[in-house]
């Protein structure tokens, strides 16, 4: 399905974003299980320092915070909230690990491929490394993020030894790998990457 867009810049048109954020999560959805339903999700917001995942201040529920850039574009609004929707599934307080921010690149890369203009995650030399990993993994993304999240109830719980066990006879360090936490702020490797 491709995306089409209306003539409004997202910032003016909160239902449109609104549309936007609930087909991306019944996308995700099919591919990677039900969401936790004891989490709200609320209308995405834009502003400095997005993308990100915000919380509630109780941490009942979660909404992303999108660039400025995404304000104003409807194809890297796509992009960065297809991502975000990724962490909504399972919205935690704090970072998340390299094996959730693998599947939120590739569910965004997906996704953004659905438009007229695609949007490129290169400048972000971690998500690269992230996918990477993930692509290691024998079976489809989609396939590997629903298993491991039946496994371990959400991605960010997942263990070295629990994905060694889900799909073994692969490289120890690529366990490792995917289950570092992540900085969302700067997605860089590691030093002991």
């Amino acid at each position: 399905m491709m995306f089409t867009f209306p003539g409004t810049q997202p910032s003016g048109d909160p239902v449109t974003v609104w549309s936007i954020q609930q087909h991306l999560m019944a996308e995700a959805e099919k591919r990677f299980g039900p969401r936790d339903l004891s989490k709200t999700i609320c209308q995405p917001v834009f502003g400095v320092g997005g993308p990100v995942l915000i919380n509630t201040p109780t941490l009942d529920g979660a909404f992303a915070k999108l660039s400025p850039a995404a304000a104003s574009y409807w194809p890297t609004l796509i992009f960065e909230l297809a991502h975000e929707t990724v962490h909504l599934l399972d919205p935690i307080a704090g970072p998340t690990n390299y094996l959730e921010e693998a599947v939120a690149v590739a569910f965004s890369v997906e996704m953004s491929a659905q438009t007229t203009h695609p949007q490129n995650y290169s400048a972000q030399p971690g998500y690269s490394a992230a996918l990477n990993l993930l692509y290691q993994l024998p079976a489809p993304y989609e396939s590997s993020a629903l298993s491991l999240r039946q496994q371990f109830g959400r991605l960010s719980l997942a263990t070295a030894a629990g994905v060694a066990q889900q799909y073994p006879g692969l490289n120890a360090d690529l366990y490792r790998r995917l289950c570092l936490q992540a900085n969302p702020h700067e997605i860089h490797p590691p030093q002991n990457w």
